[in-house]
């Protein structure tokens, strides 16, 4: 069999990899995964609990529609299951100066439908991806200058600045799917306009908010394949989703509520995985929205919520109390685990204390309290019971909060309305880059409406950093200042559980699995 520059380079990738993880344990190699034209065994059937009305991350960013893509599509690069950068449409890359990278497209690509893939359509997907218009979610191209063909088969991007973190931008797990060029003139991600990508599975079909249907790619040339289809049912009741598993009706739920995780351990049948996920949950306030632009009023409120019950009574002691934007496993690149929380724990916190949140708000400009909404997805039923829980805090001290269901398309779109003073952020980095999250809530166009010289001037200092231990330097000490500031106040760091029906599994499950080509490391037992 004739192997493709890009298998090559993905093989050269696992033979590195595994040649290290010998080298370390002394443990024998597992057997080859085989080759991406084996026949492939059966069908494929997964859960997920968020709503989905749109397929294109760049519309609609939920983690669920990022894991929907990468089964579907490819960047330039892709993130492998540490995190590190891998070979995806590029079969190598270099950054030849602080503000250059250099991309060897892959000549033998094709996209499902068995057209050649062109440095064309990769340069029309990265311009659909810089336009705020098209893809109006992502955040990753803010610092690219110009893109352009500088070879046959290459392509250099500038960026106007250093960034430390735009090593990402051009992968599935960050800022680019590519598709044909024509692809863009369409109703991107919808289901009159069906994506046709690169990658293992292509979609067949997709009703929104019920189910997406995808059928194998005799265009792949990567890593194997073993299920004829894979289908992706919405069903956002857990129970409903638990007993799905269970019965064998659903092969594989990537929605595990974690406050629930004792019934589903103890469903006969029924395999569960926890994995730290470096996630982020707090209270997003905007800035613009009276009366949350009083910092006493975000005090107030920050002083409210009693995190560490949440943590212990909802989330089952499966999440840590957060001190930060920053998740300690992202900063793991340079700190230990330990030295990663004693850090964040120096930043300025607000521990629960009713004494002083009534306080702030006695000093504030609305004494006698006011009403606000605070809206959360049905999905994550955690931000339901935190919700309650802050509303009865929040009344007595005088202040009533009206809390409102509802569909993860619709609380994403409160998000930065300018109407909603306060919401919650549930956000799954989907990068191993540190500055992921504070890049978007303390850039330019954040959510709160942030404004502040000194932040910039630190986040400024963390993207032109030449080492991940500068940048993470800078990258505290602007979340230091946006603790101090209170226009996000960290509620917990978080885990991800999924379970299986026990007849399949990943070679490996970390948290940056389902961002790449994860179809290819799942496999009947």
């Amino acid at each position: 069999m004739t192997l493709s520059r890009r298998a090559l380079a993905r093989s050269a990738a696992v033979l590195a990899a595994s040649a290290m993880a010998i080298a370390l344990s002394g443990c024998a190699a597992s057997g080859d995964a085989g080759a991406a034209g084996a026949a492939a065994s059966d069908d494929l059937v997964v859960a997920v609990a968020d709503s989905i009305t749109n397929l294109y991350p760049g519309v609609e960013a939920g983690v669920v529609n990022y894991w929907i893509a990468a089964a579907a599509a490819e960047g330039l690069v892709t993130v492998d299951e540490t995190g590190a950068l891998a070979p995806a449409l590029a079969t190598s890359w270099e950054q030849a100066d602080p503000t250059t990278y250099v991309y060897e497209i892959d000549p033998d690509a094709h996209f499902q439908d068995g057209q050649p893939v062109e440095v064309a359509d990769i340069l029309a997907s990265i311009e659909a991806a810089r336009d705020p218009e098209i893809s109006p979610s992502f955040i990753t191209w803010g610092s690219v200058d110009t893109v352009e063909q500088t070879g046959d088969w290459e392509i250099t991007i500038r960026l106007t600045q250093p960034d430390a973190g735009f090593a990402y931008g051009p992968s599935s797990s960050a800022g680019l799917f590519v598709f044909p060029a024509e692809y863009w003139q369409g109703s991107v991600g919808t289901a009159d306009a069906l994506p046709v990508g690169t990658g293992p599975y292509r979609i067949t079909a997709f009703t929104p908010d019920s189910s997406i249907e995808f059928t194998r790619s005799d265009q792949w040339d990567g890593d194997a394949v073993d299920f004829d289809t894979l289908t992706v049912e919405i069903i956002p009741d857990a129970d409903t989703r638990r007993l799905a598993v269970a019965s064998g009706e659903v092969d594989l739920s990537l929605a595990v509520p974690i406050q629930q995780l004792g019934d589903w351990e103890g469903a006969d049948g029924v395999e569960v995985t926890v994995v730290p996920n470096r996630s982020y949950t707090g209270i997003d306030f905007d800035l613009s929205v009276a009366p949350f632009d009083d910092k006493d009023v975000r005090d107030a409120i920050a002083y409210s919520f009693d995190r560490e019950s949440v943590v212990e009574k909802v989330l089952g002691g499966h999440a840590e109390v957060a001190t930060s934007l920053l998740t300690p496993e992202q900063l793991e690149s340079v700190y230990s685990k330990d030295e990663a929380r004693a850090r964040l724990a120096e930043l300025p916190t607000y521990g629960f204390d009713l004494k002083k949140a009534a306080a702030a708000l006695a000093a504030s400009d609305s004494p006698d309290g006011f009403t606000a909404e605070l809206v959360y997805p049905d999905s994550i039923s955690e931000l339901g019971l935190s919700a309650e829980l802050l509303k009865q805090n929040l009344a007595e001290i005088g202040i009533t909060l009206e809390t409102r269901s509802v569909t993860m398309s619709e609380w994403f779109s409160t998000m930065g309305d300018r109407e909603h003073g306060i919401g919650f952020m549930s956000y799954s980095s989907t990068t191993a880059d540190p500055g992921e999250l504070s890049s978007w809530f303390l850039g330019a166009e954040n959510p709160a409406s942030l404004a502040s010289a000194d932040i910039d001037a630190a986040m400024s200092a963390a993207r032109a950093s030449t080492s991940q231990e500068e940048q993470v330097t800078h990258l505290i000490e602007a979340n230091r200042l946006q603790n101090e500031a209170n226009a996000y106040a960290p509620l917990w760091w978080g885990e991800q559980a999924i379970a299986t029906d026990g007849t399949v599994g990943f070679d490996t499950f970390t948290s940056f699995v389902l961002y790449g080509t994860w179809p290819t490391q799942l496999h009947r037992k």
